[in-house]
C-alpha cells in the first residue's frame, strides 16, 4: 500500500471489511506520517480515537494537526499515547486553539526525538514552559513560532535559529 494515503481515506477503508481493516491496522509504514489536511477543522476527539491508537502513535515520525479544533484535553491523551519510545520526529500545532502552557508539559514529558515543531498561531502558550520544553528537548532543531503569545524577545531568538538560548534562560 502506497504511504500517501490521507488519513481519512485510511479510516475509511478499514469499514470496507476485516482484511482491509487488518490490513491497514498492521501496516505500520502507513502511519509514519499522519497528517489532516485538508480536513483538518472537522476531526473530531471521536476520530482521534480511532486514527491515532497508541500502536499507531508509535511508529509515527509526522504527525500535522495544524488547524485541528481538538481540545487541550484532547491534546493531553494524545500525547499520553507517544509513550517512551516514540519516533515523532515533526509535529505541527500551528493554529490550534486549545494549545496551552499545559499541552506544552504534557509534550515535555512524552520524551519525543522531535526534530521541528511548529507553534504559528499558537495564542496561549507563554516563554516559561515554551523554555522549558527546548531544555528538554536536544534533539529539537527548528521550532516556528509566528504571531504566538511568546514574548517579543523569544520569538526573535526563535525566528534568527538561536531558541536554544532560550536553555539558558538569558
Amino acid at each position: 500500500l502506497s504511504r500517501n494515503f490521507p488519513c481519512a481515506l485510511l479510516c475509511q477503508l478499514t469499514r470496507v471489511s476485516r482484511g482491509w481493516r487488518e490490513l491497514i491496522g498492521q501496516s505500520h509504514d502507513l502511519w509514519m506520517h499522519i497528517t489532516f489536511a485538508p480536513f483538518e477543522r472537522q476531526v473530531t476527539r471521536k476520530e482521534i480515537d480511532q486514527i491515532l491508537t497508541e500502536s499507531r502513535m508509535q511508529h509515527a515520525r509526522t504527525l500535522v494537526l495544524a488547524g485541528c479544533q481538538l481540545s487541550s484535553f484532547d491534546f493531553l491523551r494524545l500525547f499520553d499515547r507517544l509513550g517512551k519510545h516514540s519516533i515523532l520526529e515533526t509535529l505541527d500545532l500551528s493554529g490550534c486553539l486549545a494549545v496551552n502552557d499545559a499541552v506544552l508539559v504534557e509534550l515535555r514529558h512524552a520524551s519525543c526525538p522531535l526534530k521541528f515543531l511548529g507553534l504559528n498561531r499558537v495564542v496561549h502558550i507563554s516563554d516559561g514552559p515554551t523554555r522549558r520544553l527546548v531544555a528538554a528537548m536536544p534533539s529539537l532543531k527548528m521550532i516556528e513560532a509566528e504571531d504566538s503569545s511568546l514574548s517579543p524577545r523569544t520569538r526573535c531568538l526563535i525566528e534568527t535559529g538561536r531558541f536554544k538560548v532560550l536553555q539558558l534562560g538569558l
